[in-house]
């Protein structure tokens, strides 16, 4: 008898004691464009996001604030890195290696530099600065394929399509951010995906996918919708185009 009422005793103490209190934060962001249209006079633009922290206000502060990082990513094509060498004097592929799942466009913004925010395995798993970008492979990890990889992270740094801003993400007021982040004239053109993350003493507490298109309009989109639709007319045209062409020179520059 005497363990039955210990037993409800315990059952009736946790049943009426208050909940320990857990801070659960959410994200509410936007961006400022969900289309970037690509005309013959793009020379590139900007995208902003922006956002708020919203928190419960009988949850305690966070002793050191808060971290977020923006990620914009896309299109994400699988990709063959090759290796050249010198052979006789004349530079020849040789090795190579097929990287899937790349984003041909890769630009993160942070509040502090990405290893400052977090540790790389959680980086990684949440596809956020270099590793996150750097694909997947069917082989097994070793010095040859981080090579390939750091190879990629090169190629795709220098000519502007993977991005790191490690403290491009700037709080306005206390809840507040903002980041802007660049889009090349070169952009490649499909869907692409930003993710918003917030972060407290190295943790995610949540996070936000929004998306982007970024596609051709006017005359462009009108040929490449041609070229891909009907390609048979587009073909007829390009050669009626080409004679017509070669005829009004002809014509022009007749040497009589």
């Amino acid at each position: 008898m005497s363990r039955t009422r210990a037993a409800r005793a315990l059952a009736f103490a946790l049943a009426t004691a208050a909940p320990v209190p857990v801070a659960a934060e959410t994200l509410v962001a936007a961006l400022s464009r969900d289309r970037v249209s690509i005309e013959s006079n793009f020379t590139g633009t900007e995208v902003t996001v922006f956002g708020t922290i919203e928190a419960d206000p009988n949850d305690p502060p966070r002793p050191r604030g808060w971290d977020v990082v923006v990620s914009l990513t896309g299109p994400r094509r699988a990709v063959v890195v090759r290796r050249k060498e010198p052979v006789a004097g004349l530079w020849i592929n040789r090795e190579s290696l097929v990287i899937a799942d790349v984003p041909l466009f890769a630009a993160v913004a942070s509040t502090l530099p990405l290893d400052r925010v977090t540790d790389a395995a959680t980086a990684a798993r949440l596809g956020l600065g270099r590793a996150g970008f750097a694909g997947t492979v069917t082989e097994a990890a070793d010095a040859r394929t981080a090579a390939f990889r750091l190879a990629l992270h090169r190629l795709q740094s220098s000519n502007g399509r993977w991005a790191e801003q490690p403290t491009g993400v700037t709080f306005l007021g206390r809840r507040l951010f903002s980041a802007t982040l660049p889009i090349p004239a070169d952009v490649p053109i499909g869907p692409y995906r930003a993710r918003v993350t917030l972060f407290a003493d190295g943790r995610p507490l949540a996070d936000q996918t929004l998306d982007l298109i970024v596609a051709k309009s006017g005359f462009e989109q009108g040929v490449a919708d041609l070229a891909t639709h009907r390609p048979i007319l587009y073909g007829l045209l390009a050669v009626a185009m080409a004679l017509v062409t070669g005829w009004l020179g002809g014509v022009l520059f007749r040497r009589d």
